[in-house]
């Protein structure tokens, strides 16, 4: 495999496995990019790539990759990784009632979750997480292996 970059910018124009003709303002060269880049540009100097997307657009794509809704069982792992089963436990039971019971029953026997649901974000505000945080568990969560 080949990476083509742009000669004046580095930035990258794509991969092949077949010759092809280069175009003036393109560069052949063997390195591969192998980190997740939203837009990668290639580094003359140090022979690397680097990120060349603004931390705004890499913020955009990290949230569109963001499942709306996970089995329930995967959150629940993910925050009894993060150590907070038994703080979500005494969280649902010193709800009022109806929430209370309502609550207990999603999270007990519920299937799923969305990213969006009154649920999650009753957990956001008594486990004190980022949107951010909220967002990244539930990426890490989707991606659990079995």
């Amino acid at each position: 495999m080949k990476t083509i970059i742009d000669k004046i910018t580095g930035k990258f124009l794509y991969t092949t496995a077949i010759e092809v003709d280069l175009k003036s303002n393109e560069i052949e060269i063997d390195d591969l990019p192998n980190d997740n880049f939203v837009k990668r540009y290639f580094d003359f100097e140090n022979k690397s790539f680097y990120e060349g997307a603004t931390p705004q657009e890499i913020a955009e794509v990290k949230k569109e990759s963001v499942p709306q809704e996970v089995q329930l069982w995967r959150i629940r792992t993910i925050l009894k990784s993060m150590r907070y089963e038994d703080s979500i436990e005494t969280v649902l039971n010193n709800l009022e009632e109806p929430t209370k019971t309502a609550a207990l029953c999603i999270w007990n026997y519920g299937t799923s979750v969305e990213r969006n649901s009154q649920t999650v974000a009753m957990l956001k505000t008594a486990l004190q997480l980022t949107d951010e945080q909220v967002d990244d568990m539930f990426i890490e969560a989707n991606n659990i292996k079995l």
